[in-house]
C-alpha cells in the first residue's frame, strides 16, 4: 500500500512535470508565432517604404528626362516657346503643332501614370500634387491647350472617375473662351 501510494505521488509528479514542460511548449510557440508574425509586418513595411522610394526615383528620373529633353531638342524648345503665347501659336507650322501635341501627350501619359502609381499605394501624394501643379502651369500656354482638351475628351470617354483628367479639364475651364 506504502509503495502504490509512492507510486501515484511519484506518477502524479511525472504527470504534473510532463503537463508544465507542455504548457511551457504552448506558451513558446504561441509567442514565437506572434513573433514571426511581428516580423513579417515589419519586413512588408520595408518591402512598402522601398517600393515607394523606388517610385518616387524612378518619377524623378523621368521628369528629369523628360526636362533635359526641352532643352536640348532644339525643336522641341522652339515649338513650346512658340505655343507659350498667342501670337507664337499662330505661327506654329504643322511640325511644331505635331511636336507640340507630341509633347502634351507623353506629358500627360505620365501624369497618369504617376496617378496609377499613387493609387496603388507606391507612389506619395506630395508627387503625384507636383503633376497638378505641373498641369496648372502648362495649360497657361495656348498652344498646349487644344492638345490637352483633345486629350481630356479622349481619355474621358473610358474613365470618369481619374484625377489626372477631372483636373485638367477643371484646369482647362479657366481659359474656355480660347
Amino acid at each position: 500500500m506504502i509503495f502504490s501510494t509512492a507510486l501515484a505521488v511519484s506518477d502524479f509528479k511525472i504527470t504534473r512535470m510532463k503537463f508544465s514542460t507542455k504548457i511551457l511548449f504552448e506558451i513558446l510557440g504561441v509567442f514565437s508565432v506572434v513573433l514571426s508574425l511581428l516580423f513579417l509586418t515589419y519586413e512588408i513595411r520595408q518591402s512598402n517604404r522601398i517600393a515607394i522610394a523606388s517610385a518616387e526615383i524612378e518619377v524623378m528620373n523621368n521628369a528629369a528626362s523628360f526636362n533635359e529633353l526641352r532643352i536640348t531638342d532644339g525643336g522641341l524648345r522652339d515649338a513650346l516657346t512658340k505655343a507659350s503665347s498667342i501670337e507664337g501659336t499662330r505661327t506654329l507650322t504643322a511640325d511644331e503643332e505635331l511636336i507640340v501635341r507630341g509633347y502634351a501627350t507623353r506629358f500627360f501619359n505620365l501624369a497618369l501614370a504617376k496617378e496609377a502609381a499613387y493609387q496603388n499605394g507606391v507612389l506619395s501624394e506630395e508627387s503625384l500634387n507636383r503633376s497638378f501643379e505641373d498641369i496648372s502651369m502648362l495649360v497657361q500656354s495656348p498652344g498646349l491647350r487644344t492638345p490637352f482638351r483633345a486629350l481630356v475628351d479622349r481619355y474621358s470617354a473610358t474613365s470618369t472617375d481619374n484625377l489626372i483628367i477631372r483636373f485638367t479639364a477643371e484646369a482647362l475651364q479657366e481659359y474656355a473662351s480660347d
